[in-house]
């Protein structure tokens, strides 16, 4: 223990050495908070990871049943069970984006579709033809006919492509 010698107090080789392996000082204990904190971020930052990891595949679960549900019905039905030829363009176009999002090309619902084609460099042409077709069905005056909307579909099918591309 601690004994006193000359009007100083000494510590004994034990107690130095074995007891408080850092020394008498605050010191050890400062670095023993400083591993302690660095533990707790590390720890912090991989449990952040791994829930936006498991959110993203869950998000990537839900888009992916959404589009192949659409595509059974689309398979099944024709593009006729989805209305008038403005609403087939316009679902075209929408689970176009979804199939693009699923390979990976960024989307944000604050972009518009010329700055989301901006971004897609997969199968570029055939998206911005389908953007334009979805531009008329949307936003211009004159009507979209049958014969548009048979090209979204085309257009639609290119774009997705081999359903193989999408990994779960």
């Amino acid at each position: 223990g601690i004994y006193y010698v000359n009007r100083s107090y000494h510590v004994s080789f034990y107690e130095r050495y074995f007891q408080n392996p850092f020394g008498g000082s605050s010191e050890g204990i400062v670095y023993l908070y400083a591993l302690f904190g660095v533990l707790v971020i590390t720890l912090g930052y991989v449990a952040v990871r791994f829930y936006i990891d498991l959110r993203t595949a869950k998000e990537r679960r839900r888009l992916k049943e959404i589009v192949e549900q659409f595509d059974k019905k689309l398979e099944e039905e024709g593009i006729d069970f989805l209305g008038d030829p403005n609403e087939i363009v316009v679902k075209l176009y929408k689970n176009a984006v979804i199939w693009l999002r699923l390979l990976g090309i960024p989307y944000r619902e604050s972009w518009t579709h010329w700055e989301h084609a901006e971004k897609v460099k997969y199968k570029h042409d055939a998206y911005v033809r389908l953007a334009r077709l979805f531009e008329k069905a949307k936003y211009a005056p004159e009507k979209v006919t049958m014969e548009d909307a048979q090209k979204a579909y085309n257009l639609y099918m290119k774009i997705k492509g081999d359903v193989n591309e999408v990994e779960d």
